[in-house]
């Protein structure tokens, strides 16, 4: 095979995360069905796959949780290349993380609290929006404004340790700068897995002094999340030593590499789901993007339009849970054919239309504002362009006294007009008429 057709590009990237948000509004969707959804619903009919049954359903809804670990891979990995190429700021990751939610929020939470303040037939989520006090309000908005809380929507929990992974990845980046060993920084990576999941927990509920971890802000907001900041280590290591090209190069020399991918991408999931769990979720993420890449190499339209769901995937992972869950009348949409894949197409389509009709609407704010900005300033050149009179040229005057009245600097930038040309003209005819008698 030509080594210059193996590649991970951005819209690659994009596949990837189509898929994996496509697997976390299943995992929303058919993984919490009985806790979450609406009051009278009484589950899935096993739809047109009558020999799967129910729990299998929910078991493979469950472990597509893989997702979040695959998202932040590709967030670990896309920083290095940031990183690499001189384009990373640390401010503008974050602060563009921050614009991409309050985007969101600035919609559907005055929808939440305006529209949907008593939706108390939601059995998991009744009386959420339904707050008494005003102080309540102010704190609830702020804190989840900030990223702080996520109270008012479950599912936002990924956007702070989403802020913490990117920091906790920078300084990871610049410890092993110069170090260049690629098997020893991989095993750091995982091993910050098992310090964080395994180690710490352990400690913290056999040693009395190290309790206290478990309720301090800054540890559950670094450390909690193992699962999710590990990955993001892993791809950082991997985009540093090229190991997704490489490990597509390998796999690339056997024949049918379509197949691989498209037999590759449910062996992961099946393995997660009976093997060993979210334990290997590290290695999972790899392996998932890398069977996903080559199984779209060889269909382009399909990764294109894939890639076109990856572009909205952060906005279809903050707006689906408001349809899953939060918004009644919208869950009665979501959940109303009870056959999960249909359900999953109703709620997958309600979600990327919404991200699609966001971007316009902010698209067409950012329009109206370049016009606005570019008339004001056509106004000031326009204005700069004349030069200044004195307001008293603009003085009530008699006629007769016209010209004596106005001060001779308002003529001074003023050229003058054919009448009084040739009025002038007759003066100096007249004038050396007398002088010349």
């Amino acid at each position: 095979m030509d080594r210059k057709k193996v590649d991970f590009s951005r819209e690659d990237t994009k596949a990837v995360k189509g898929i994996a948000v496509a697997m976390m509004l299943f995992h929303h969707l058919a993984g919490f069905a009985e806790q979450r959804s609406p009051v009278g619903f009484e589950g899935f009919k096993k739809g047109f796959l009558s020999k799967i049954d129910d729990n299998y359903i929910t078991n493979i809804a469950v472990h597509c949780k893989l997702c979040v670990a695959i998202f932040f891979f590709l967030g670990g990995y896309g920083i290095y290349k940031q990183m690499s190429a001189n384009k990373f700021s640390l401010t503008e990751s974050i602060v563009g993380l921050y614009k991409r939610y309050w985007k969101i929020f600035l919609i559907f939470v005055p929808i939440a609290f305006i529209f949907f303040r008593r939706s108390e037939d939601v059995t998991y989520l009744s009386g959420r929006y339904n707050l008494r006090e005003i102080p309540q309000y102010i704190t609830t908005i702020l804190s989840n404004f900030t990223m702080l809380s996520n109270t008012i929507n479950m599912e936002w929990w990924f956007m702070k340790t989403y802020v913490c992974a990117i920091v906790l990845g920078t300084v990871f980046s610049r410890l092993l700068k110069k170090k260049n060993n690629f098997a020893s920084e991989l095993l750091i990576a995982f091993g910050t897995d098992i310090l964080f999941r395994n180690l710490l927990p352990s400690l913290a509920s056999n040693v009395p002094a190290l309790k206290s971890l478990f309720g301090n802000f800054f540890y559950t907001s670094f450390f909690s999340e193992a699962s999710a900041i590990s990955p993001f280590f892993v791809g950082i290591v991997m985009a540093k030593y090229n190991g997704l090209i490489r490990l597509k190069e390998i796999i690339s020399r056997v024949p049918f590499r379509f197949l691989i991918g498209l037999v590759g991408m449910p062996a992961v999931l099946w393995s997660r789901c009976y093997i060993y769990g979210e334990g290997l979720d590290c290695i999972y993420a790899v392996f998932f993007t890398v069977f996903v890449s080559l199984f779209l190499d060889g269909i382009k339209p399909l990764r294109k339009a894939i890639s076109f769901v990856g572009k909205h995937s952060t906005n279809m992972w903050l707006i689906h849970a408001f349809y899953c869950y939060y918004f009644l009348e919208a869950t009665k949409i979501v959940y109303c054919t009870r056959n999960v894949w249909i359900d999953f197409l109703i709620l997958f389509a309600m979600s990327l239309v919404s991200s699609i009709i966001v971007e316009l609407f902010y698209g067409l704010i950012g329009l109206i504002t370049r016009k606005i900005k570019n008339i004001i300033e056509n106004f000031k050149a326009k204005k700069a362009e004349f030069p200044y009179v004195p307001a008293d040229c603009f003085s009530p005057v008699a006629e007769t006294d016209t010209e004596k009245n106005i001060p001779a600097d308002c003529f001074s930038s003023v050229a003058e007009t054919d009448t009084e040309k040739e009025i002038s003209a007759e003066d100096n005819i007249t004038s050396s008429t007398k002088n010349n008698q």
